[in-house]
């Protein structure tokens, strides 16, 4: 696959950083062993002198996925081990793949012997035939097993089971029962597509007449069910392979959707409405091919999950259908760890969707979580479509390709929300002072690095388009904020003294950065703070006693800075202390004898003695002149 051409016309040329960012992305997701994604954060086990080389940023015990660990939602629901390499990805103008045809159907004579159906492959979706016409021919459907086989449907009973009396064997559904679900379905799904073999609207319509010939769309009763069933077909067809899911107890079969005696995998029905799909929850399930528009049909859904393993190697592409600005009473949406955003055409080039978000979602006032984290949505951040939805709580959209600034409307943003991620993009210009408008915030995540990637340098390295200017001293309005990562920027000037109302905080993540000057005193005020690393700085001249005074600090990192002609304070309250960095700096006179006999330092992980004192004038001169 050519992917040298991908983001060129970001902005008109061809950057390293992006072709190596894109095929970094392309090659992990399709199963790279070189680069794993997902990366925790501070994961590693180096020693002292090796975290020193990448910035030492390894040796943080609580491990992170950057995109998705706050949102409980983001699950590995354990179906990332799937052996078959997933190399084809469907679309809206790609075929649904046929199996081999199977055998004509033929209508038995009522005078005929008791035949049987064929057994229904526990491996995979039962083997189907399409429905006979008055003028028997040969029809080829499309089952999801690799060889099927042939079915033969007479309207004769079975044999009696356990004890009870004979069970209807159901009829094959007429031209007419054809033709009325034919036309009910044309609601959700043009004719065209219903009719044209070989896409997934197609299987999913020739599957329900012969899964469900009874369903009759005369009968009020039976119309939420088609409805059901057609989309969830559609679901199943447009995104699996033809093999289906790896889980796929149910699908496609004329086991009840929702029962007391089970569900197809994945799917929970109301419990007022047991013909209501309420939730589709399909997470790490191998999923591939497009989301269909279809999916409306499931209209009383409030949860959707459809992200992918990070480990994986099939995903969902393309965009999000603007019919799902229809489903109203949706709550929850999980589209993580796909490929959303760009095509995939065979023999092509990859190319990106212009309008990956659709901006009918903006409709969905009962959302409070959307999740659309590392995929490839390409376009100018906008929160347009997200400030009319007034219940959201969660906004994560790391690990993408947005750009230009981050909007001012981001003060407008519902005042319910209580976590915004835009790690990972290719944002530009300072933080807007309206972010002070979001006083429940309990998390921000500003950070530049990609978590699926090693720090990429300074801003130089990709035109200047990080996070710059200084941090705005409205954060201190954020009084209920537990993380603030506004780390791998180019931040300058000083760290606000208002940074001291933040006294929920737990998290303070300001490493790589320009920031200058003094550590304000007010910072005392951080009495909940357990991590605070201000490493990779241009921070001194000398170092504040508040900083020793943190009583829930575990983990403190000062390194590399130029806190120049100070001591280290001999007085301190670092009762949980576990990893102190303090290398590479300027400190004079001797390392306080208590402070290097703390029995909670993790001394093997700790830098501070034998190396606190020999700085590095190199980089003091570079840091300075920049």
């Amino acid at each position: 696959m050519r992917l040298v051409q991908v983001l060129c016309f970001l902005a008109g040329a061809c950057h390293a950083f992006d072709q190596a960012r894109f095929q970094r992305t392309i090659d992990t997701r399709k199963g790279n062993d070189q680069l794993p994604i997902g990366r925790a954060l501070f994961g590693g086990k180096e020693d002292v002198d090796k975290t020193s080389q990448n910035r030492g940023h390894d040796d943080d015990p609580i491990e992170h996925n950057r995109g998705h660990d706050v949102d409980p939602s983001v699950r590995n629901r354990g179906h990332d081990d799937d052996p078959i390499v997933r190399n084809v990805f469907l679309s809206r103008a790609t075929p649904f793949p046929t199996a081999a045809p199977v055998a004509p159907v033929t209508r038995a004579p009522t005078t005929a012997a008791p035949v049987t159906p064929a057994p229904i492959s526990t491996t995979g979706a039962p083997a189907t035939a399409a429905p006979i016409s008055t003028t028997v021919a040969p029809v080829t459907a499309a089952p999801v097993v690799a060889t099927p086989a042939p079915v033969t449907l007479a309207p004769v009973t079975s044999p009696p089971v356990d004890g009870g009396g004979p069970t209807a064997v159901p009829l094959p559904p007429t031209d007419n029962n054809r033709a009325a679900v034919l036309s009910f379905l044309t609601t959700l799904t043009e004719e065209s597509a219903l009719i044209e073999e070989g896409v997934a609207q197609n299987a999913a319509f020739e599957s329900l007449l012969v899964t469900h010939p009874t369903l009759d769309p005369a009968n009020e009763a039976d119309q939420p069910v088609i409805t059901q069933i057609y989309a969830l077909n559609v679901v199943f067809f447009a995104m699996s392979f033809n093999d289906g899911f790896p889980s796929r107890e149910g699908w496609v079969t004329e086991a009840p959707y929702c029962s007391d005696g089970g569900n197809w995998f994945g799917v929970t029905c109301a419990a007022d409405d047991v013909t209501q799909v309420s939730e589709l929850v399909l997470n790490g399930n191998s999923l591939s091919g497009f989301i269909p528009s279809e999916i409306r049909g499931l209209s009383s859904l409030r949860r959707l999950e459809l992200s992918n393993s990070q480990s994986g190697q099939t995903f969902l592409t393309g965009e999000i259908p603007s019919t799902i600005g229809e489903m109203t009473l949706l709550e929850v949406i999980n589209f993580a760890n796909n490929l959303l955003g760009f095509t995939f055409p065979p023999d092509a080039d990859p190319l990106p969707v212009a309008n990956a978000i659709p901006t009918e979602m903006a409709n969905l006032a009962n959302l409070n979580t959307l999740i659309l984290g590392n995929n490839l949505i390409n376009e100018k951040l906008s929160f347009d479509t997200f400030v009319p939805m007034s219940s959201l709580q969660t906004l994560n959209l790391s690990v993408n390709i947005f750009n230009g600034v981050i909007p001012t409307a981001v003060g407008q943003l519902p005042a319910s929300l209580t976590l915004l991620n835009l790690d990972g993009n290719r944002l530009a210009g300072p933080i807007p002072t309206e972010i002070g408008s979001l006083v429940n915030l309990r998390t921000l995540r500003l950070s530049r690095s990609d978590p699926a990637e090693e720090p990429d340098g300074s801003c130089s390295d990709i035109n200047g388009q990080c996070i710059n200017g200084a941090i705005p001293s409205e954060i201190g309005n954020l009084v209920n904020l537990e993380e603030l990562w506004l780390f791998e920027n180019a931040l300058d000037n000083n760290i606000p003294t208002e940074i001291g109302n933040l006294v929920s905080l737990k998290r303070l993540l300001l490493f790589s950065n320009e920031l200058s000057g003094d550590v304000p005193t007010e910072i005392r005020g951080l009495v909940n703070l357990q991590t605070l690393d201000l490493s990779t700085n241009v921070l001194g001249s000398s170092i504040t006693q508040e900083i020793f005074q943190l009583p829930a600090l575990v983990i403190l990192h000062l390194h590399r800075n130029v806190f120049n002609n100070t001591r280290i304070p001999e007085t301190y309250n670092l009762p949980n202390i576990q990893i102190l960095r303090l290398d590479d700096n300027f400190f004079t006179g001797s390392v306080p004898s208590a402070l290097s006999q703390l029995q909670t330092l993790r001394k093997s992980r700790t830098a501070l003695i034998n190396r606190i004192f020999k700085p590095r004038p190199n980089l003091l001169l570079t840091r300075v002149s920049q």
